[in-house]
């Protein structure tokens, strides 16, 4: 495998795994255990962190290497109003209905991730599609990503 699918397969996968919960907020990320069990070098993975650290995903600390953020009431706060902006512009904007039929994921995660979506795709600015897009993804950055809302 070349060093760019290595890394670009790294990187889906430990996306995905963040997205799932299988780290909890505050856990270290260590890349030498990520590189295990991916099946890849250390090199990728701590490409991967990085580029992960740009999407706020994981945070990294001098000293204390890479870790899942923990959820904090004010970052939880603007993330909120951020959204609520977001979802007011595209629904505002929208050139078509917005469709109301049932989501249909088995997770709380999967049917935001369709609501968030459903928004994107009614709003006909493409950055207020892309910007909608990274909602779901950052919901992950506090842990929501199989829980229940009322759990938190």
């Amino acid at each position: 495998m070349s060093p760019l699918q290595a890394m670009e397969r790294s990187y889906a996968t430990l996306k995905q795994l963040l997205r799932e919960g299988r780290y909890p907020p505050g856990v270290r990320l260590e890349a030498s255990r990520i590189a295990e069990e991916l099946g890849v070098s250390m090199t990728p993975v701590r490409d991967v962190l990085h580029r992960l650290v740009g999407e706020r995903l994981v945070e990294a600390s001098a000293g204390e290497g890479f870790h899942v953020p923990r959820l904090r009431e004010a970052a939880l706060r603007d993330l909120y109003e951020w959204h609520s902006a977001l979802i007011l512009m595209a629904l505002r904007t929208a050139r078509s209905p917005f469709a109301q039929d049932e989501l249909a994921g088995e997770t709380m995660a999967a049917r935001t991730a369709q609501l968030f979506e459903r928004f994107a795709d009614i709003a006909p600015n493409r950055e207020i599609r892309a910007a909608i897009g990274m909602l779901a993804i950052a919901c992950t950055r506090f842990g929501w990503s199989s829980r229940k809302f009322s759990s938190l």
